[in-house]
């Protein structure tokens, strides 16, 4: 087995700086900062010398491994950045990389060059940082080097990948990956991809072979929750206890209700059920998201709790959204009181079609009849998403526009929609065989992406409001973990359709 290898520092020069006012870590998790260099220091940045230089041990490195820097975001960042890297005493270039808004957990992992191991260890790292913000980066000085992917992965540091993987190797990093801290996002839509996708892997197979997975869903919960109370962050990583976030905050509550039915946190959803559609009939304003972060939750909170209307309202939200998206022209991310806009963004797509998938399957999974109208558009969207995939197996991150690079991400969840919705036998038997093997498809070239150390690249950047479509329509992609939480939910579905993709027999 090819293990990757974490080298953490030893030891960290630069300067102390507060995590902004109103903002929150994590956990209190410790953290390092790195201060612009081009912009007039901020008044609770220390005297002592601004340099940051990180010192590491002796580590082994060979020809055939490729070396990165690793950091990642403890407080999340709304400004363009650039991070240059040279070594510690003579300050002789390495690498440069490009940083646009990244968020909380984002590994942002910069490439170093090959020959470069010996010197680091001799003279450490001076990291420098040009922008408008200081970045706040998790760490955790002095621990010792690990060789493979432990349960508490989450740390900036170095990372030495091991070439030649195998298929069966990368899902097995892939797996460890999520199994891990590493794997962790905000409590909002991006940490319910990856619960979601947990959730998936663990029901397949047996009991004992699920049990990683339910185990990591609980580090997880346990991450943000007391016996009582939701801990968690805005997106601008303001710390809130018990509230969600909008129609995007509602996805982790799905997996919430099945793993701990009982925990006071699950009613915080079941209140903001009525009160977000009711909010919704106010403001007109529809998303691709509600089906997947909403709808979906809602409906296995309503079958959770026996309500039958809540049933009913499920499927008038599918039918709601879908009027106001699904247009002559495409699939539209939003629609607000009229005003479309995002037309065929392959993320919106993953978002309406998985989440309309994923309804339906909880619902048939508890016995419930489906509305034949809603398994027609099933069909529907999945014919015209089918023609429209790539010659890679890949969708791009407008899908129309064969031009453009791909989103891994959004490909991910539109292949698991599809794989999915034949595994449960809501498509037409051609449609089906098609919708399995485009799956499958993807999966192998999604497989080409994912990390060494089980991480999935090629992802669309989040939408934040600060970057708007530019962002989007440019080459910039990222690594993720909500992307890797997608791919798991495919891999999960592949792995239900017999595709000859078996589960890791160990996951230490």
């Amino acid at each position: 087995m090819h293990h990757s290898h974490f080298i953490y520092p030893t030891l960290m020069h630069g300067p102390t700086v507060a995590i902004p006012t109103g903002k929150g870590v994590l956990h209190c998790r410790a953290t390092a900062t790195l201060v612009p260099q081009n912009t007039c220091h901020p008044e609770n940045i220390s005297a002592e010398t601004q340099s940051v230089i990180w010192q590491f041990p002796q580590f082994n490195h060979t020809p055939q491994q490729s070396l990165w820097l690793r950091l990642i975001p403890a407080v999340d960042v709304r400004s363009y950045t650039m991070i240059r890297v040279y070594t510690g005493q003579t300050h002789q270039f390495l690498a440069q990389q490009s940083v646009g808004l990244p968020s909380v957990y984002e590994p942002l992992d910069i490439p170093l060059p090959d020959d470069s191991a010996s010197i680091i260890a001799k003279e450490g790292l001076q990291l420098e940082l040009y922008g408008d913000e200081p970045m706040h980066v998790f760490v955790q000085q002095g621990r010792a080097t690990e060789t493979d992917i432990t349960n508490d992965a989450l740390s900036s540091g170095l990372v030495v990948q091991p070439a030649g993987q195998s298929r069966a190797e990368l899902i097995g990093a892939l797996e460890k990956r999520l199994c891990s801290a590493g794997s962790w996002q905000a409590w909002s839509w991006m940490g319910g991809c990856v619960l979601d996708g947990l959730w998936a892997l663990s029901q397949v197979g047996s009991i004992q072979s699920g049990k990683h997975f339910t185990d990591a869903i609980e580090r997880f919960f346990d991450a943000y929750m007391t016996d009582f109370d939701l801990v968690s962050f805005t997106p601008q990583s303001v710390m809130v206890v018990n509230e969600i976030g909008g129609v995007e905050g509602g996805l982790p509550w799905a997996t919430m209700i099945r793993q701990r039915p009982d925990h006071p946190v699950t009613e915080l959803f079941a209140n903001f059920i009525p009160r977000f559609l009711s909010e919704q009939q106010q403001r007109q304003h529809y998303s691709c998201e509600g089906n997947y972060t909403f709808t979906y939750p809602m409906m296995v909170t309503a079958l959770a709790k026996g309500r039958e209307d809540w049933v009913m309202q499920a499927w008038d939200n599918l039918r709601n959204w879908q009027d106001a998206l699904r247009q002559h022209d495409g699939l539209y991310l939003r629609n607000s009181a009229g005003k479309l806009t995002y037309r065929n963004w392959a993320r919106g797509c993953c978002w309406y079609s998985l989440g309309l998938v994923r309804t339906l399957q909880a619902a048939q999974t508890s016995g419930a009849t489906l509305p034949d109208d809603l398994l027609e558009e099933v069909n529907e969207v999945l014919r015209w998403l089918l023609a429209q995939q790539r010659a890679d197996g890949l969708w791009s991150n407008f899908i129309d526009e064969q031009a453009m690079l791909p989103d891994t991400s959004g490909s991910a969840g539109i292949a698991a929609a599809m794989s999915i919705a034949a595994n449960e036998g809501m498509l037409e038997e051609t449609l089906a065989q098609s919708c399995l093997q485009a799956a499958n498809y993807a999966l192998d070239t999604l497989l080409h992406y994912v990390t060494a150390d089980g991480h999935l690249t090629g992802v669309a950047p989040n939408n934040k409001a600060e970057s708007g479509t530019t962002l989007q329509r440019q080459t910039y992609r990222v690594t993720i973990q909500f992307g890797t939480g997608l791919l798991a939910s495919l891999l999960a579905a592949q792995r239900t359709a017999g595709s000859g993709i078996s589960a890791v027999d160990e996951l230490d």
